[in-house]
């Protein structure tokens, strides 16, 4: 005689039934939502959305349908396994006396499928009547290892009676079946002859189950902080009717949390993804205790940290928790740290070109707590202005590549930033030079020779001529810019104090010119043009004197 087992994403949940089944039908029975129905919100802080579903018995078929809704972070409801990790079902049925059923199609591992949409069929055959048998589900990840709260184990009594009925499922009735499962271990013959319905009414006690399903609540404890081992150990002298509820309630564990890196009035909320406490809201920065504590939360391993924005943030954040994934122990307290990071962007920069010791202005977003920034890759000097502007100086060594903030996470430019080249140029200096650097410096003709658009001359301190011959000049290049006032050892445009080192071009050919200011005297050959200009092109920080302007009448 096959047994049917219809399941969905669960997490640990047994249930009892027993033929005739007339004491498990005093819960109400619900119609069953489609597959990926979004669960319902929290409307209380002890309310939990359920497994929801029904037991069925006709004949000799047992079928178990149970829908759960997946872990929504967003939505942060309080279902417990992230259906992205499962991979495969490790399901198996035993009786009373520890025979053992795998379901049609499992592998040599007696493991199946976890299917894409969550919705399980099993089917065991040959299943033999017992007074009490045990189905047990569990789901693994893609490294066969279970997933924590991810288990089902339903106690049902089977003996062959031709007695149709059905049970609604929720968490209510997972505590008395794991309080079955637990006597089972303790005394066989006592878990087949315990009865029942006093069994649903002392768990009702214990946990202070209120409302109507799906939608239970629970004034006590949740189901899932039932003593049961406690409780089992009692019943195999005791019936349940003769129990003191209030012995039978755990405290449960308590994680204290701490909140850091949000900006301004931002808040977060965080989950501890087991199916008893409550979600924490709107937490800001601070230390932990009794306002930033989650409390009554299920002992166990393996348990997730889930963090999410409260509210609407004013910038987004990437979230951690250390540690994020805890082993909470009855009546004990855990403390979590949780930092927000700020999503950074940049959005642009200004000025979108310059040479070394440029002063950049950086927009964008995020960036508080930024710990660097660098030009193509080289890291430069910076300040955080505030969130949305740094103002960095573009460093000795960079070149032209895009800008790149950085803290936990990295922000890149949309566009990249131009370095200007800078050609190094010095009095004394030889033609040859390919004016690289100031240990290569070039004369200021050859400089010119080699310029580019968008390149820069830096001019060190002296008297510079264009040539020997009247009709030489110093001929400026369009988009080249022209900078005296170094000592010939800087590193940063910054540096550079034209007033301390000078920088004169001169037209006296063969310096034998007299006199100064308004007494100058032309001797000899001069330039008649000592410099010429070019469109957007820069002259500064030199002194342009000695041409021979009488050539032009002037």
């Amino acid at each position: 005689m096959p047994v049917v087992i219809v399941w969905s994403t669960l997490l640990f949940l047994l249930v009892a039934c027993q033929l005739p089944f007339q004491s498990l039908e005093q819960q109400p029975s619900y119609i069953l939502p489609v597959a990926n129905e979004r669960p319902l919100p929290l409307v209380a802080a002890m309310h939990k959305s359920p497994p929801y579903g029904q037991l069925q018995r006709d004949h000799q078929r047992i079928k178990l349908r149970v829908q759960f809704p997946p872990l929504w972070v967003h939505g942060f409801q309080t279902q417990k396994l992230d259906t992205v990790a499962a991979y495969k079902i490790s399901a198996r049925l035993n009786d009373s006396f520890d025979k053992t059923y795998q379901p049609v199609g499992a592998d040599g591992n007696g493991f199946i499928d976890y299917p894409v949409d969550g919705v399980v069929h099993l089917t065991f055959e040959n299943v033999l009547p017992d007074a009490l048998l045990l189905a047990e589900l569990k789901v693994l990840d893609n490294t066969l290892t279970e997933i924590p709260q991810a288990e089902v184990a339903v106690a049902l009594r089977h003996t062959g009676v031709a007695n149709p009925a059905a049970q609604t499922i929720n968490f209510q009735t997972g505590a008395v079946a794991k309080t079955l499962k637990a006597l089972l271990a303790l005394d066989a013959n006592r878990a087949r002859t315990v009865d029942i319905s006093q069994l649903i009414t002392l768990i009702g006690s214990i946990t202070g189950q209120g409302g109507s399903a799906p939608n239970f609540t629970y004034s006590q404890v949740h189901p899932t902080l039932v003593k049961i081992p406690e409780l089992a150990a009692a019943l195999v002298a005791s019936n349940p009717n003769v129990l003191t509820a209030s012995n039978y309630r755990a405290t449960g564990a308590t994680v204290n949390l701490t909140v850091s890196g949000l900006v301004g009035a931002d808040k977060l909320q965080v989950q501890i993804t087991d199916a008893a406490s409550a979600i924490k809201t709107n937490l800001g920065n601070g230390s932990g205790g009794a306002g930033f504590a989650i409390t009554k939360a299920t002992p166990g391993s393996g348990l997730n940290v889930k963090v999410s924005a409260f509210g609407s943030p004013s910038i987004g954040y990437t979230y951690s928790a250390s540690p994020a994934t805890l082993t909470l122990t009855e009546g004990a307290a855990q403390t979590v740290t949780i930092n927000a990071v700020p999503n950074m962007t940049v959005t642009g920069f200004s000025p979108t070109s310059g040479p070394i010791g440029t002063s950049v202005v950086i927009t964008g977003t995020g960036f508080t707590g930024a710990t660097q920034v660098t030009f193509n890759g080289v890291a430069a000097a910076f300040e955080v202005n505030n969130n949305t502007q740094i103002t960095a100086t573009v460093p000795a060594t960079a070149s032209d590549g895009t800008i790149v903030v950085s803290n936990a996470g990295t922000a890149t430019s949309p566009t990249s930033f131009d370095v200007n080249r800078v050609i190094y140029a010095k009095a004394n200096a030889s033609s040859s030079e390919n004016g690289s650097s100031w240990n290569n410096a070039t004369t200021l003709q050859q400089a010119l020779t080699l310029a580019s658009a968008n390149d820069d001359i830096w001019i060190a301190a002296g008297t510079y001529t264009p040539g020997t011959l009247a009709n030489q000049t110093f001929q400026m290049k369009p988009n080249v810019d022209l900078y005296g006032g170094f000592a010939g050892t800087e590193s940063l445009f910054s540096e550079r104090n034209p007033a301390l080192h000078q920088v004169v071009l001169s037209g006296d050919l063969e310096g034998n010119d007299t006199g100064s200011d308004a007494s100058y005297t032309v001797v000899g050959t001069n330039s008649n043009n000592v410099v010429k200009g070019a469109n957007n092109a820069t002259l500064e920080g030199v002194t342009v004197r000695a041409g021979n302007s009488s050539v032009n009448g002037g």
